[in-house]
């Protein structure tokens, strides 16, 4: 032994000798870049299942399921349109109009006397047709052809009655009780327009529905199987 093993005690002194690390593995820093890696390709290949079109693939072990909604801008709710067509205006001046009651509604010819000649019109005392011509369930306007201005007057009536009148020349012998009219325009009132005021006999403006156009076609949820490279194209 060298003088170095012994000390003044007389002890055996042995040299000391340093532990070896015997741990085995990647050197530090390794496994934290290894993850990171892992985790951007898993995320380039979520990205990759996302088409460029907009709609989303979802891969599965037997299909391929692929869904895409197309939405109309363009599509809209039913909308009502209301038509009104231009005519026109009345003419008030230019005859005298009489109410003859040729239906069985009483005092019908006084009230639409009154009714006609508040909404502009000249007119004369109502009277009762004759007895010859009994009952009317549709009205008649008669007009004097020898009056210049009679016709525009007999038409501006029928519109104020509410249409479906028929026009005539008055007959040379007035269909009145005494066959004779005061006036040059004469409305036989049947019973389609007595009783009723010029509101009620108005024509309501034309409405119209306008449908939308169809909607665009929306694909849902539609399964596209999957191609299988080996598979007998004739089946």
């Amino acid at each position: 032994m060298s003088g170095s093993d012994f000390d003044p005690s007389g002890k055996v002194q042995r040299p000391r000798t340093r532990p070896t690390n015997t741990r085995s593995g990647p050197p530090p820093g390794v496994l934290p870049i290894a993850l990171s890696l892992i985790a951007v390709l898993a995320g380039f290949l979520i990205l990759r299942s996302i088409s460029s079109d907009g709609s989303t693939t979802l891969v599965t072990p037997d299909a391929v399921v692929t869904e895409e909604i197309e939405v109309d801008e363009d599509a809209a709710d039913a909308t009502t349109t209301t038509t009104t067509t231009t005519e026109p205006p009345l003419v008030f001046d230019g005859a005298t109009v009489v109410v003859a009651n040729a239906n069985t509604v009483g005092g019908s010819a006084g009230q639409m006397t009154r009714a006609l000649e508040a909404a502009g019109f000249t007119v004369s005392d109502p009277v009762n047709a004759a007895g010859g011509v009994g009952t009317l369930e549709t009205s008649l306007v008669y007009y004097d052809a020898n009056s210049e201005g009679a016709l525009a007057v007999a038409e501006s009536v029928v519109r104020v009655l509410g249409g479906n009148v028929s026009v005539a020349p008055l007959p040379e012998v007035a269909p009145t009780t005494d066959g004779t009219v005061n006036g040059q325009v004469l409305v036989m009132l049947g019973n389609d327009k007595a009783g009723k005021t010029l509101a009620e006999l108005a024509p309501a403006p034309a409405t119209e529905v306008v449908a939308p156009p169809e909607p665009a076609g929306i694909v849902d949820d539609e399964v596209v199987d999957e191609i299988d490279p080996d598979a007998d194209p004739d089946g």
